[in-house]
């Protein structure tokens, strides 16, 4: 859906947000949807309180794939509000996840200078064909959402079904 080019701009935008939320419900997460229609926010928080983790999340849903623009200055006020919340409610691993169908740059200078100054400690970049694809291993294999997130946090580039094959392929 980030990909199609039949539906523009927010509507397609609210939907996929929407989707992307269901699916992190798929994998076990505790969601709050924000997004579209809310202000200035990220799409949604997700969390795993057995084990104090949260996640803040941002969908892209760019026909062409996502590129950075001047998002960075949004993606720098939702950690400064964000993690401040989450660690008062006993959150002390957090982590950031943008999810797109693609990405057009490269984003590493932003991802280490979130990760050296601020309470992130993940930055990930999800496409959507991975997250689906650890929903089907999810569902085949009953992999735990502790797996997930350990597998996920190990990774230090785009995260791709072809990565995420490549490591839940023997399960």
């Amino acid at each position: 859906m980030g990909a199609s080019v039949e539906k523009k701009g927010s509507q397609k935008g609210s939907e996929f947000e929407k989707l992307v939320g269901e699916a992190f419900k798929y994998l076990n997460f505790e969601v709050e949807q924000l997004g579209q229609g809310t202000g200035r926010e990220p799409d949604a928080i997700i969390k795993f309180p057995e084990e104090h983790i949260a996640f803040i999340v941002d969908a892209k849903a760019y026909a062409s794939g996502y590129t950075l623009g001047t998002d960075d200055r949004a993606i720098k006020e939702y950690i400064s509000y964000y993690c401040p919340k989450l660690k008062q409610g006993g959150f002390n691993k957090i982590g950031f996840i943008i999810v797109s169908n693609s990405f057009k740059t490269d984003l590493n200078d932003l991802i280490n200078e979130i990760t050296w100054t601020t309470d992130v400690k993940r930055f990930l970049q999800l496409t959507t064909e991975a997250l689906l694809y650890l929903l089907a291993y999810k569902t085949k294999d009953k992999l735990t959402l502790s797996q997930i997130i350990e597998t996920l946090i190990t990774f230090n580039s785009v995260i791709t079904k072809d990565r995420i094959i490549e490591e839940f392929g023997d399960y």
